[in-house]
């Protein structure tokens, strides 16, 4: 994953250096895409070149705490060292995806930032 950011991926680590926490974030592409018209190609890679270098939104892609360290507010932890990157890098938006609405652990977090649904995706079955 060549476009992926360090500065914008956090692990949290026990005292023996095993994983117990992480957050991937990635800028968004979205943009990038609609100007290049969903085509890499003669010129759209250009596009997504220029969003990859400068981005003011990051896409929330993966976020995830051991089992046995849940409910110990270690998604704080890298919250916290990930909106240190952001402020650094003076991004405005973060968007987070694939999060259940019952899920109130996972939309729990959110409570004291500044929020608005953005999109949702939702899933029926018809007999």
């Amino acid at each position: 994953m060549s476009f992926a950011r360090p500065e914008l991926i956090c692990f949290v680590l026990d005292e023996s250096d095993n994983v117990v926490g992480f957050g991937i974030s990635f800028p968004s592409l979205s943009r990038a895409f609609q100007k290049a018209r969903g085509r890499l190609f003669p010129f759209g890679f250009i596009h997504i070149l220029k969003a990859l270098r400068h981005f003011d939104t990051v896409d929330l892609y993966m976020t995830g705490v051991h089992p046995d360290w849940q409910k110990r507010g270690i998604h704080s932890l890298y919250y916290t060292a990930m909106n240190k990157q952001y402020i650094k890098y003076n991004i405005k938006t973060a968007i987070s995806t694939g999060q259940l609405e019952t899920n109130i652990n996972a939309v729990g977090i959110w409570d004291n930032y500044q929020k608005e649904p953005y999109f949702r995706t939702r899933c029926y079955i018809k007999d």
